[in-house]
């Protein structure tokens, strides 16, 4: 036998074996596939990477007996295993309502001051780490809460029907870097008393 048909044979054997291994190929890749299917759709796997990071809890309103003024509040946790980075929060307020974080980790981006009765605010944070907490409180003129949101009355520790806060104070939109939040509204006001 020639060398030269030696080398052709050798060749037609080499891409059988090429040929021959594609299928397997392939069944190992289905096989590799699959596994990581099952794997991800695992209770537990699915619980760590569904894991919302940050969240936000409106925690109500206040306000002292004796004073003109009423104070909304929320909370916003990081409570997932990473730090979340660059934090956005848009803020629909009244007017003349004065906003205070603690800490004072957000600062204020983009002030909207139309014309009108409300106004959006975007504030933004560099960073929660995991495990911190921000307080949100908004101060709001007493009388200008009640009518711009067509209340009669509060009384304290009475529960009402949330109106619909168009004007606010209330938190519109939360995001950040990691993606998963989750905002906690109520759909009823109890009017707490501040004791100083």
């Amino acid at each position: 036998m020639s060398k030269k048909k030696k080398e052709k044979e050798l060749h037609k054997s080499i891409k059988k074996q090429k040929k021959s291994n594609l299928p397997l190929i392939l069944s190992i890749s289905a096989l590799l596939i699959s596994l990581g299917q099952l794997i991800f759709t695992i209770p537990i796997v699915l619980r760590y990477f569904e894991r919302v990071e940050i969240q936000a809890f409106e925690l109500g309103i206040a306000k002292p007996i004796e004073k003109n003024y009423l104070q909304s509040s929320f909370l916003i946790s990081n409570n997932g295993r990473n730090t979340a980075k660059n934090v956005e929060m848009h803020l629909r307020i009244l007017k003349d309502d004065n906003v205070l974080f603690i800490p004072e980790v957000f600062k204020l981006s983009k002030n909207d001051n139309k014309a009108g009765i409300a106004k959006n605010q975007i504030y933004k944070c560099d960073e929660l780490v995991p495990g911190e907490n921000v307080r949100v409180y908004v101060y709001s003129d007493f009388s200008s809460y009640l009518k711009i949101n067509s209340i009669d009355t509060l009384f304290y520790d009475k529960t009402i029907k949330k109106p619909n806060f168009k004007y606010g104070p209330h938190l519109k939109i939360l995001k950040h870097s990691l993606g998963k939040i989750n905002i906690k509204r109520t759909d009823s006001l109890t009017l707490k008393e501040i004791k100083y």
